[in-house]
C-alpha cells in the first residue's frame, strides 16, 4: 500500500474554500485516511496531494450542461456513438468543443449525458497540476452517499449538498442516478424561520419540477426521503423542512468502517466532505 496508485485524492474547490479526501484502496476495500479543508485565498495545497496520486476535481454544476437521452435500440452496441448522434442536434456548438461523459440509469434506454466544454476543462488544468479527472458536483455527491454512506433506501430519494451558494441535488432510485439538478440559495441568518420557509419553498418548487419530470419514465415512484449535508441546520430548521416538504429529512451517515483512526481523530465531520468522496470513486 506504499505505492502511490493506490491512493486517489478528492478535491472539491467550491464556495471559497478547498475540500480534500484522500482514500486508500485496499484488498478490503476503500479507506479515508485523510481529509482537510483550506480557505483558497490561504494558497495551502493538500498535504494530502502525494505526488504519482490520482486527483480529481470537482466542477461546479453549472458548468456542466446536463441532457437526457433515450436509445431506441442499447443492445445494438456503440452506445456513445448513438448519444452523440442523438445529442448532436440539441447542442449550441459544435459537438466537438465539449467533453462527454454518460451515466447508466436504471433503465437500459434511458441515460444522463454530461457535457462540459472543452475550455473550462482547459482552464482547471492550467491552474493545476497533476489531475486525472473530472467529475460534476452533483454526480460526485451521489457517487459519495452510494460508496461510503450507510442509510441507502430502496426507492426514490434526493441527496443534497448545501455546502455553497449553488445547492447540488442527486436523485437516486434503487441506487442508481436518475437525474441531477442545482439552484441557488443563501444562507440561513441564525434564528430566522424566514430564511428556512424561503428555502422550503424554493426546494419544494424545485423538487415538485424534477418530479414532474422523472414521472415519466418512473410513474409508481414517490420521493421517500431527502438526505442534507454540507450545511450545519438546526434540529428546528430540520423540522420545518419536514413538514412543508412532507419528507423525512436527515443526514447521510458515513460508514465508521470507512474512516482510518488517524481521520476520526480529528473530529471534523466527514459527511461535510461527501463530494470529495464521490470524486475518489473511479
Amino acid at each position: 500500500m506504499d505505492h502511490p496508485s493506490d491512493r486517489i485524492l478528492g478535491l472539491d474547490i467550491a464556495g471559497g474554500r478547498r475540500k480534500a479526501v484522500e482514500v486508500a484502496i485496499t484488498e478490503n476495500g476503500a479507506s479515508i485516511i485523510s481529509i482537510s479543508s483550506h480557505l483558497i485565498d490561504e494558497r495551502v495545497r493538500p498535504e494530502t496531494a502525494l505526488n504519482g496520486s490520482k486527483n480529481y476535481f470537482s466542477i461546479a454544476d453549472n458548468l456542466v450542461m446536463v441532457k437526457e437521452v433515450s436509445i431506441a435500440n442499447p443492445d445494438a452496441g456503440k452506445i456513445d456513438e448513438q448519444i452523440k448522434f442523438e445529442l448532436k442536434h440539441s447542442l449550441p456548438d459544435d459537438p466537438e468543443q465539449f467533453c462527454y461523459d454518460t451515466i447508466e440509469t436504471n433503465q437500459k434506454n434511458r441515460f444522463i449525458c454530461l457535457l462540459t466544454r472543452r475550455t473550462v476543462l482547459s482552464d482547471l488544468l492550467a491552474k493545476e497540476n497533476n489531475i486525472s479527472g473530472f467529475k460534476m458536483r452533483a454526480v460526485a455527491l451521489g457517487l459519495g452517499f452510494l460508496c461510503y454512506c450507510d442509510n441507502q433506501p430502496g426507492g426514490l430519494m434526493c441527496l443534497t449538498d448545501f455546502s455553497v451558494n449553488r445547492a447540488s441535488l442527486c436523485f437516486i432510485y434503487d441506487k442508481r442516478i436518475v437525474a441531477l439538478g442545482h439552484f441557488d440559495w443563501q444562507r440561513l441568518t441564525s434564528g430566522s424561520d424566514r430564511d428556512i420557509f424561503r428555502l422550503a419553498a424554493e426546494l419544494k418548487t424545485f423538487l415538485n419540477f424534477k418530479l414532474n419530470s422523472l414521472g415519466r419514465h418512473y410513474p409508481d415512484a414517490a420521493l421517500a426521503s431527502l438526505y442534507i449535508c454540507g450545511h450545519s441546520f438546526a434540529d428546528e430548521d430540520i423540522e420545518i423542512l419536514e413538514r412543508k416538504l412532507a419528507l423525512k429529512v436527515s443526514e447521510p451517515a458515513i460508514r465508521l468502517s470507512c474512516l482510518s483512526d488517524s481521520v476520526s481523530e480529528t473530529g471534523i465531520a466527514a459527511i461535510d466532505f461527501l463530494v470529495a468522496l464521490g470524486l475518489t470513486t473511479e
